[in-house]
């Protein structure tokens, strides 16, 4: 039976601040994918409800201004809205068949703990993290660090808007299908895609435009 990495979606959510139970989900990005070149992304700026207890550091980080966040959806809806993207249909239906079973990012555990605090019926998927692939290729002395900076430089991978949580999930995405997807081809059967799985112009663009 072939087996194959699809349909597999990688995540990034940005904070204001480091702790599940003090700190809030600023922003939801995710983007699935469901074969070479066929994705569905979902981009989600979050309303804060107690911006008192942010920090100012992951403030500054993430880009946090009153303005750029007048139109944050409530939480509720981005989370609806993400599970809608890794069901495929309905999105509290854990057995639809079109339901994404690999959630992968970089230092993804993090991302699922604030995910667990949000949302009481969130179940842990299987994951890839690039966070591993960046340790391992430091220990090799490939890499100074293992920021997803780190990787995306030795990878030549462009990051025109770092800490948006969209451009930061697709750039953990090609990471892992440039590093992975060779090893999956070779372990599965699987061909990995000969062109990259989204369009690097278009956001390059989008960076230029921010």
């Amino acid at each position: 039976m072939r087996v194959d990495p699809y349909p597999i979606l990688f995540l990034d959510v940005e904070t204001s601040g480091l702790s599940p139970k003090r700190h809030e989900i600023l922003e939801v990005g995710a983007i699935r994918f469901d074969g070479p070149g066929c994705e569905t992304s979902l981009s989600a700026r979050v309303r804060p409800e107690h911006i008192e207890t942010a920090s100012a550091r992951a403030l500054e980080v993430c880009g946090y201004s009153p303005a750029k966040w007048a139109e944050a959806v409530p939480l509720s809806v981005a989370l609806r809205a993400l599970r809608r993207l890794i069901k495929g249909h309905d999105p509290y239906d854990d057995g639809a068949e079109d339901s994404c079973d690999t959630i992968g990012g970089h230092n993804v555990s993090f991302d699922l703990r604030f995910l667990r605090a949000a949302d009481p019926r969130w179940v842990d998927p299987a994951t890839v993290d690039t966070m591993a692939i960046a340790k391992r290729l430091k220990a090799e002395g490939e890499l100074e660090g293992a920021s997803l900076d780190d990787l995306c430089r030795h990878l030549r991978i462009p990051r025109p808007r770092p800490h948006r949580a969209l451009d930061d999930a697709r750039a953990a995405a090609l990471a892992w299908f440039k590093l992975e997807g060779p090893k999956v081809s070779r372990v599965t059967g699987w061909k990995a895609p000969e062109e990259e799985p989204f369009d690097w112009d278009d956001l390059l663009e989008e960076g230029n435009d921010a």
